[in-house]
């Protein structure tokens, strides 16, 4: 009986701990959805987290239903630089429903606990892709010297309209510099603390690319018009580590 209800308190752990989606918010019930996690490592658990993460994918991974799995290492952060390491892990998933199956399994609730003990979130979402290309997990960013921007974003009450108009303005300014490859645009579907959530992703070719057009690119009228829509929840700059 006490490992039962062990079993049991640990699958409702994760269950809380992954905030399950909002299937009123799923635009495509069929359609893939990618888990977005940016975690903020502890101190001292460096290796832990190395460690135990590489366990928990490779649990996560035997899945059915669980497709890429990407982790990324940041290098830079807006507004201010993080104080410890921060990573980028994004998995997809078949569909919604695959989440929540996956989820209520006892090996991956047992070897997420391990990992989640190394790590605290900064930003926790569910996303499927609105605007740009063909988003391919697998291969984003995965380019010698690629950078992929991440930016986690909470639209100020009241500045939908304006947030929507600036920033189709912005990234069509920024898809203009030279070094910008590809942007993405998500809507956010669950996760943690989601309301007035969106998520967008940008590839450069390369980090000196990224540096030599963030001092021009923030100048621009429309750049400060559209950053005082929101605010940032998570915007990192960050390099591929693992691709699965």
């Amino acid at each position: 009986m006490n490992q039962f209800m062990f079993v049991v308190a640990v699958v409702g752990m994760l269950a809380v701990s992954c905030s399950p989606m909002k299937k009123s918010l799923v635009g495509q019930l069929e359609s893939p959805v990618t888990e977005l996690a940016i975690r903020v490592v502890k101190d001292g658990n460096e290796e832990a987290f190395k460690d135990s993460r590489r366990k928990f994918i490779s649990v996560l991974k035997g899945q059915k239903g669980v497709l890429s799995d990407r982790e990324f290492q940041s290098v830079y952060a807006l507004p201010e630089p993080d104080r410890q390491q921060v990573f980028i892990g994004m998995t997809d998933y078949a569909s919604y429903r695959t989440v929540g199956k996956v989820q209520r399994k006892w090996g991956v609730a047992r070897a997420f606990l391990s990992f989640n003990k190394t790590m605290d979130l900064k930003a926790y979402v569910f996303v499927q892709q609105t605007e740009g290309p063909t988003f391919n997990l697998a291969t984003l960013a995965s380019g010698p010297g690629e950078i992929l921007e991440i930016g986690v974003r909470r639209v100020k009450p009241g500045m939908q309209k304006e947030f929507h108009e600036y920033r189709k303005k912005f990234v069509e300014l920024l898809s203009s510099y030279e070094g910008v490859k590809e942007s993405y645009e998500f809507q956010v579907v669950g996760g943690k603390d989601i309301d007035g959530l969106t998520v967008g992703m940008t590839v450069y070719k390369s980090q000196d690319a990224f540096m030599k057009l963030a001092g021009p690119i923030m100048q621009e009228d429309i750049t400060q018009r559209y950053f005082n829509t929101f605010d940032i929840v998570a915007s990192q700059f960050a390099f591929s580590t693992s691709s699965q």
